[in-house]
C-alpha cells in the first residue's frame, strides 16, 4: 500500500537531505554526550563514559528541538504538512491507542531478539546471564544530577522523542529514500540502520553497544515497514512512546541524595 498523496513528498530531494535526517541525530547526541563527561572531568569527578548516559534523555530532548526546528523549515522548503505526515484522525483516536499497544509489545519483542541474538553471538549463554557486565562494565556511575534538570528531562524526553524520531525517520527520510533509491527495501533498510545507530548513545560497553544497535535496528526495521504499510504515524507515535518511558526515567537514578 502506498502512502497516501498528503503524505507523499512533493519534491524529489536527492540522497543529501533523507540521508542527513537518518545519520544526524547520532553524531550530535555524542557531541552532548561528550560535552557531559568533559564537563565532570573538568570539575575533578573523571566517572567517564557513564556521565554521557546519565545526562543522554537531556542531550537528545536538545537534539528533538533541533531536529524539530529542521523539520519545520524542510516542511515550508518542500511544502509539505508535519500534522498530515502525522495522520491524526479524531475518530481513529482509540482505534490507534490500542493499535499502538499492539505495535509496542510485536517491536519490544524484536528489541529483545536482536539484543539476545547480539549477546549470545559475542559470549554464548554466559552473556545472556551477566546482564550487570554486559551492560555497566565498570563505568563509574559515582555522579549525581540536579533533581530539577533530571526531572524535567525524564518528563521532555519521553513526550517529545517519540513525536519527532517518527516524523524525522519514517515520515521525512524513509519515504523519500523509497523514491531516491527507487527500491522500499533500500528505504527501510537505511532508516532502520540509522535509527539503530543513534541508540549507541546509551551503551557504556562495547557489547551493549552492539545490543542497543542490534536490537534498536530490528525496532526500526518493524516500525518502517508498519509505517511505509499504513501511509501515517499515529500508532508508531503511541507505541515508541511506550517504548521511551523507561528510558525517560534514567536521569532519575543520579538526582542529588538519590
Amino acid at each position: 500500500m502506498r502512502p497516501p498523496a498528503e503524505t507523499t513528498p512533493k519534491l524529489n530531494t536527492g540522497w543529501g537531505w533523507p540521508l542527513l535526517m537518518v545519520f544526524m541525530r547520532l553524531p550530535l547526541a555524542l557531541v552532548g554526550s561528550s560535552i557531559a563527561i568533559l564537563a565532570y572531568q573538568l570539575g575533578g569527578n573523571p566517572v567517564g563514559i557513564a556521565a554521557g548516559l546519565g545526562w543522554s534523555t537531556l542531550t537528545l530532548t536538545i537534539v528533538n528541538m533541533l531536529c524539530l526546528g529542521l523539520l519545520l523549515w524542510r516542511g515550508r522548503v518542500e511544502g509539505f504538512d508535519l500534522w498530515q505526515t502525522i495522520g491524526f484522525r479524531r475518530r481513529l483516536l482509540a482505534r490507534d491507542i490500542l493499535w499502538g499497544l499492539v505495535w509496542s509489545l510485536l517491536l519490544g519483542g524484536l528489541l529483545l531478539i536482536g539484543s539476545f541474538a547480539a549477546l549470545l553471538a559475542l559470549h554464548g549463554t554466559r552473556g545472556l546471564a551477566d546482564f550487570a557486565t554486559v551492560f555497566v562494565g565498570e563505568a563509574d556511575f559515582s555522579f549525581n544530577l540536579p533533581a530539577w534538570l533530571a526531572l524535567v528531562s525524564a518528563v521532555a524526553f519521553p513526550l517529545l522523542n517519540p513525536l519527532v524520531e517518527e516524523l524525522q525517520y519514517r515520515g521525512y527520510a524513509q519515504p523519500r529514500l523509497i523514491i531516491v533509491s527507487g527500491s522500499v527495501r533500500v528505504g527501510i533498510l537505511v532508516t532502520a540502520a540509522g535509527f539503530g545507530l543513534q541508540h549507541l548513545v546509551f551503551a557504556v560497553t562495547p557489547a551493549a553497544a552492539l545490543a542497543y544497535v542490534a536490537g534498536f535496528f530490528l525496532w526500526g526495521l518493524g516500525a518502517s515497514m508498519i509505517a511505509h504499510r499504513q501511509g501515517r504515524l499515529v500508532q508508531l507515535i503511541v507505541a515508541h512512546f511506550i517504548s521511551n518511558l523507561s528510558f525517560g526515567v534514567i536521569p532519575l537514578f543520579f538526582i542529588d541524595g538519590g
